[in-house]
């Protein structure tokens, strides 16, 4: 952790000597300052208001701080503000932000979208009702005017809670079939149980916070889906991870443009993920390595598809079977295919 700069201010709410909170909000800055009042904004318009928000900003050189301090000041709630005096990547500095909550529950947050009135409340609930460790939503997809694009979250993605076994009371073993498929969790939907916390930090090198989250949850507890729609996600052209499109072209163009790259990093995620899993023989059996395996290979493979068209779509017929476990069907198929 590096170094940082740091205000507590009660903002109208109890003091940080009180007890501990039930509902931490884990938020993370960098040069936010366009969109920046309008997610704290529907923060502070919670019907659940959470009991903090703990801040941490990476290193902003526009008006981000002057912003949360402003908001601080007139908060219903505590603020607690962390300056990085030096620049940690979001993975890392979500993760200083969650070590620093105190809350049971732990809600992570991204700087640049719209949280759902009822969405702290409808996420609290389903884990009172669920006992599951973390639960995570739908949401629709915005651009950088906040106008609605016409997509959601897990349409990009292809997901259903009710086709992986992950809504109302989730199934383990579906939720570890879909995550082999593609990681549906985007993290400013997620609620998940402090208690948690050690057994998903330090998140590995390799993946992103989210993803990572996803896993521990999985393999630790059990992580519910809500196919309520409860933040409007922003898509635009810094963002450091973004959504593949919802039309078979915009997912091509993008293949095309990335390839090889996306799986290798992938290999690279799911080879951590085996390293985990090996060494944690109390959640990770023999068959699920094996699985875990078979994903970083079948990720691979794709990286080292034949450029020439012919070999290529015969290599895509031969592992059909793969592209049904470790991707998204024939859509993953047809991708490869055609980049």
């Amino acid at each position: 952790m590096s170094q940082h700069h740091r205000f507590d201010v009660p903002a109208g709410g109890p003091p940080l000597t009180s007890a501990p909170p039930q509902v931490s909000v884990a938020l993370c800055t960098f040069n936010g300052e366009r969109h920046l009042q309008e997610q704290l904004d529907s923060i502070v318009g919670q019907s659940l208001l959470p009991d903090e928000l703990v801040v941490c900003d990476d290193g902003s050189t526009d008006a981000t701080p002057q912003i949360v301090a402003g908001f601080a000041c007139d908060a219903p709630f505590p603020v607690r503000f962390v300056r990085n005096s030096r620049n940690l990547g979001s993975t890392r500095n979500f993760e200083q932000a969650i070590r620093l909550c105190q809350g049971s529950l732990i809600a992570l947050c991204d700087q640049d979208d719209w949280w759902h009135p009822r969405k702290l409340e409808i996420l609290t609930a389903a884990l009172q009702q669920s006992g599951a460790g973390g639960a995570f939503s739908d949401g629709y997809v915005m651009n950088e005017d906040s106008q609605l694009t016409g997509g959601t979250l897990w349409e990009a993605c292809r997901f259903s809670e009710t086709e992986s076994g992950m809504g109302e009371i989730p199934d383990r073993e579906l939720a570890v079939f879909a995550l082999l498929r593609t990681n549906m969790v985007t993290g400013a939907t997620l609620l998940f149980r402090s208690a948690l916390r050690n057994l998903c930090l330090p998140f590995s090198d390799r993946w992103v916070h989210d993803g990572w989250l996803a896993w521990m949850i999985v393999l630790h507890s059990r992580l519910l889906a809500c196919k309520e729609r409860l933040i409007r996600y922003r898509v635009h052209f810094s963002q450091q991870v973004g959504l593949p499109g919802r039309s078979i072209l915009a997912r091509l163009r993008r293949a095309q443009q990335t390839g090889a790259r996306d799986y290798r990093a992938v290999e690279g995620q799911f080879s951590a993920l085996l390293d985990y899993a090996a060494s944690h023989a109390d959640v990770c059996s023999p068959d699920l390595c094996r699985r875990i395996d078979e994903k970083r290979r079948h990720a691979a493979f794709r990286a080292e598809l034949n450029p020439a068209r012919w070999p290529r779509w015969r290599q895509i017929a031969l592992r059909r079977s793969d592209y049904r476990l470790y991707a998204q069907g024939w859509h993953s198929m047809l991708k490869d295919a055609l980049r």
